[in-house]
């Protein structure tokens, strides 16, 4: 009984220290506020696809004029505005792509296995629908209507060995 008992404990400990690290793997991975891959994992994956010659469309999302927002309201809503994009851009990917935030109201995304017209007319349709569908929020009291836009770089090449993936992330953000 005692063999059997330490046997099931051992067994139920490792178990959950499988989830435990699981958890903690999730959380260093995760943006909390948006539940999108954090800069950590962009940066992970940007190792694992550097030199495999997968031609990949990176693009770099900012919200337009966001510091406004924020001056004008507060975090807050400037925080709901950032989860709002994150939606948007995670509604409009497939599980092939990966979506970041990548810091503030910066958002990066890798598009796999799109032409570059595709990746061009996927972008259109993002920001057609960013300057469309309003933020609904409560400001002191009252029901507001935030509006907002959005800029995107994008830089599509094969990723070689000549051009590491962190090359190209700087292109996508220049652009």
């Amino acid at each position: 009984n005692y063999i059997v008992s330490k046997s099931f404990l051992s067994k139920h400990e490792t178990i959950q220290n499988e989830i435990e690290r699981d958890r903690f793997r999730e959380m260093a991975y995760t943006d909390f506020m948006t539940g999108l891959s954090n800069r950590a994992m962009m940066d992970k994956q940007m190792d694992e696809i550097n030199g495999t010659n997968e031609v990949l469309a990176i693009v770099v999302a900012d919200i337009d004029k966001f510091k406004k927002i924020n001056d004008s309201y507060n975090h807050a809503i400037g925080d709901h505005v950032i989860q709002h994009f994150a939606g948007i851009l995670k509604s409009y990917t497939n599980e092939e792509d990966c979506v970041f935030r990548s810091g503030g109201e910066e958002f990066t995304l890798f598009l796999r296995g799109r032409s570059y017209e595709e990746c061009l007319n996927f972008l259109e349709s993002v920001r057609s629908h960013v300057s469309t569908q309003p933020v609904h929020v409560e400001f002191n009291g009252s029901k507001q209507v935030i509006s907002y836009t959005a800029s995107f770089g994008l830089y599509f090449n094969k990723m070689t060995e000549e051009l590491p993936m962190e090359r190209a992330y700087i292109y996508a953000d220049q652009l």
